[in-house]
C-alpha cells in the first residue's frame, strides 16, 4: 500500500521514493498524529491521520492504496469523522491541507463543508469549525 504514488502527495520526510521499509514509513507517520486504519470487510485500503494543531484544533490527513481511488472512500471516512466530533459535542476547527496536484482531495473537504483558508503554491489549507 506504501507505494511513490499514494505518498506523492505528503510532506517530503513521508514520501516514499525507492523500496522503503512500511514499519519504518508508519512509525514516521506516527511520530506527527494519531494514525487509524481504514479497512474495507477483506482489506486494508488507508489511513486516517489526525495531528493535534492545539487543544480545539485538530489536523486532519488521509490516504488510499491505489487500488481504493475513486471508489468514495474520502469521503465517506471524513463523513464519518465530522459525524463522530458532533456526536462527542465536540468544538474546534478541523484542518486539512492538500498539495495543489491532487485535487481530488481537495473535492473532497470541499464536498464535506470546509472552506478555503488560504493558498500557496504548494497547495491550499481547508478548514472546518464548529461541527
Amino acid at each position: 500500500m506504501v507505494t511513490p504514488a499514494v505518498t506523492a502527495h505528503l510532506p517530503e520526510d513521508l514520501v516514499v521514493t525507492g523500496a522503503a521499509e512500511p514499519a519504518a514509513w508508519l512509525a514516521r507517520l506516527a511520530e506527527r498524529s494519531t494514525v487509524c486504519t481504514v479497512r474495507d470487510p477483506d482489506a486494508l485500503v488507508g489511513f486516517l491521520t489526525l495531528g493535534a494543531g492545539s487543544e480545539t484544533e485538530l489536523m486532519l490527513g488521509y490516504l488510499f492504496a491505489e487500488h481504493a481511488w475513486g471508489r468514495g472512500y474520502a469521503s465517506e471516512l471524513v463523513a464519518g469523522l465530522l459525524a463522530h466530533l458532533r456526536a462527542k459535542d465536540w468544538r474546534g476547527k478541523v484542518t486539512g491541507g492538500v498539495v495543489a496536484k491532487n485535487p481530488a482531495s481537495a473535492k473532497v473537504l470541499l464536498k464535506s463543508g470546509f472552506e478555503r483558508a488560504e493558498t500557496d503554491p504548494n497547495g491550499v489549507t481547508f478548514y472546518r469549525i464548529a461541527l
